[in-house]
């Protein structure tokens, strides 16, 4: 009896156990399915709910950076598709999954005073004891966003920075550093072992 109970409850802890995350470099025929099928069945979310999962908040600013994988962006392309009801066409799977071949992309939204607060930002990802620098980078003026009375102008950014992943364990953790030349940095911690 105890053998039997044993087994039942491995068997209900083993079919419970979710298959481990982390940044797939290449994805297989299942994974690239699992992507369409992602972005399928969550085609009404808004690209904050969507990508949860890859995005990191600093709540104090309203900052936030998302990183690009495979995954997600193939996830992305099959939401857009699923929203114009069409199926994904093999020769956009081929481009979206060549999009990031081999890096490791950060995309920022960043939150500042002037359209030229991002022009000069750097980012360095801090890795295993060492720092890596973006091998693409890309600073634009910032644009106005709201507008708040007797307030002053706030401007957003989008500014993105890739690194290569063939330096990088795909379920390590990571650390992007944000620098800017005026001085102060600021850092957001992410668990690539738990993103997809």
């Amino acid at each position: 009896m105890r053998v039997c109970i044993s087994v039942v409850l491995f068997l209900l802890l083993f079919l419970s156990i979710k298959p481990a995350l982390a940044v797939w470099p290449e994805l297989d025929k299942d994974q690239i399915q699992e992507a369409i099928r992602y972005g399928k069945r969550f085609k009404n979310y808004d690209n904050d709910r969507f990508l949860k999962e890859w995005t990191v908040f600093l709540e104090r600013d309203g900052d936030k950076v998302g990183v690009y994988t495979k995954f997600n962006l193939l996830a992305m392309a099959a939401r857009d598709a699923a929203k114009e009801s069409r199926e994904l066409h093999p020769e956009e799977i081929e481009a979206v999954l060549g999009e990031v071949e081999n890096k490791l992309a950060f995309k920022l939204i960043l939150y500042g005073n002037t359209p030229e607060f991002a022009r000069n930002l750097h980012a360095v990802l801090y890795y295993s004891d060492g720092y890596i620098q973006p091998v693409h980078k890309y600073n634009p003026l910032a644009e106005p966003y709201g507008w708040r009375p007797m307030s002053p102008p706030v401007f957003r950014a989008f500014c993105s920075y890739e690194f290569p992943l063939d330096e990088i364990d795909p379920n390590a953790e990571v650390s992007l550093i944000i620098i800017s030349p005026q001085g102060g940095e600021k850092e957001l911690f992410f668990d690539l072992s738990k993103m997809r």
